[in-house]
Formats: structure tokens, sequence, C-alpha cells
């Protein structure tokens, strides 16, 4: 008899701890295990787009700058002052520098474009290689088109005692092998180690650009043309809007 009343006051105790835990249940408010939402104010607060360097803008308006300058000058036909005496000191140079510039020059060239496209994308750096082949196509094209328009013959054409070291066909402003050698630099300078990044750009550019004065196939303005018209080129990549860029995958 001791034992049963044991057991029924146990269980009447337990019963009276489970219904007091359910009215304190009943009795808390009720919160939700939903994640709150953002609040629509933040995010429309957020920008759209990312700000974008000011350096490509400055490079683009100063290759604009340079490109009209020398197009001004290239139109009046034959050279003379600083660009005569410039282009007669470098093509007059012993034919020592021969083989050397011409292994140069070619760093320059259309073949040289398709052998950077091709190692990128060997590499993997896919994004890299399409860039550098669209901002190639572009600046050719533009090349192109102001050969057409301001139709500036090559020295050989223009004046006597011009040492033409290898033929070339077609008019001469702009260069496009300069064209091309900026857009390779400019376009690889991000990749390159700070300390030394501009030293090689300049000396790329810089090396070609010779080579093709001593060869005898360009005048200064053609090389100043072609440099301006490839710094352009990358700049106007650059400040594409992010979503083009998306969409292209140059970004």
């Amino acid at each position: 008899m001791a034992q049963k009343k044991i057991k029924k006051t146990t269980s009447a105790a337990g019963n009276s701890l489970r219904s007091a835990g359910a009215v304190r249940a009943a009795r808390a408010p009720k919160t939700s295990s939903k994640v709150p939402r953002p609040s629509t104010v933040l995010l429309t607060s957020l920008p759209e787009k990312e700000p974008r360097p000011v350096a490509w803008y400055v490079t683009l308006v100063l290759a604009a700058l340079l490109f009209s300058a020398s197009t001004y000058f290239a139109l009046k036909g034959t050279p003379t002052g600083w660009e005569y005496t410039l282009f007669m000191a470098v093509n007059g140079w012993a034919e020592n520098w021969y083989r050397l510039f011409v292994i140069i020059t070619f760093f320059g060239g259309t073949w040289m474009a398709v052998i950077s496209v091709g190692l990128f994308c060997l590499a993997g750096l896919y994004r890299l290689a399409l860039r550098l082949a669209l901002t190639s196509l572009g600046a050719y094209g533009a090349a192109y088109l102001a050969k057409h328009f301001i139709g500036r013959a090559r020295p050989l054409e223009l004046f006597d005692g011009v040492h033409a070291r290898i033929a070339e066909t077609g008019m001469g402003f702009p260069s496009g092998h300069a064209t091309f050698i900026t857009v390779l630099t400019v376009t690889l300078l991000p990749y390159l180690p700070k300390t030394v990044r501009w030293i090689v750009a300049a000396t790329a550019i810089g090396a070609v650009s010779l080579s093709r004065v001593y060869l005898g196939v360009h005048l200064p303005l053609d090389i100043v043309g072609g440099i301006a018209i490839g710094a352009a080129a990358v700049a106007f990549i650059h400040i594409l809007p992010k979503k083009l860029q998306r969409i292209l995958r140059i970004n």
C-alpha cells in the first residue's frame, strides 16, 4: 500500500510539472525561425557600379590628343625639321644592327599577336587572351582606317636617301607594329612586377619603334600615331561598363 501511494504521488507531481511547463510555453512570446530579409533601403543605397580608375580615362584623353597632334602634322605630307633629322639619324646607323632589329621588329607584328594569344590560352589565362585579342583587333582596325583616310606614304616614297632594308606595302601612318607592341605591353602592365613594369614597357615599345625607323619603313610620327592608338585601345577596353565586360568575359 505504501508503494502504491508513492507511485501515485510521483505521477501527480510529474503531471503538475508538465502542465506548468505548458502554461509557461503558451504565455511566452512566439518567435519566428525564419531569417529576416535585408532591408530594401540598404539594397537600393548600394552603388550599382564600382568606380573605375581615373588613370584609364586620363590615358584615353592623352592618347586621343597625341594622335590628333601627330595626325595634324602627318597630313602636311613630306616630313621636315626634327622628324626628318631624327629619321635620317636612326636610319643611317651601321648595317651591323640589321639582324638584331629584324628580330626585334617581329615582336610588333601580326604573328606575334597570334602567338601571344595562343600562349595565354595554353597557360590557362583565357580572359587575358580574349582581352588581348579583342584589344588588338580594335587597335588594328583603327590603324587600318587611319592609314586609309590619312594616306601618308612610307619614307622611301617621300624623299631620297632612305635605307629601305625590308619591303613593306601600304601607307605609313600610323605604324601597325608600334600599335600592337603598345597594346601588348600596356595590357600586360598589371601582371608585371611594380619595380620593373614601366622599364619593361618603355624598353619593348622603344626597341620595336627604333627597329621600324632603322629598317626604313616608318617615320617618327608614324610611330607616335601607332603608340597613341594602342594606348587608347587598351584604355577603352578598361572603361567599358562592368556588365559588358562580364558578358564579353574580359573582366
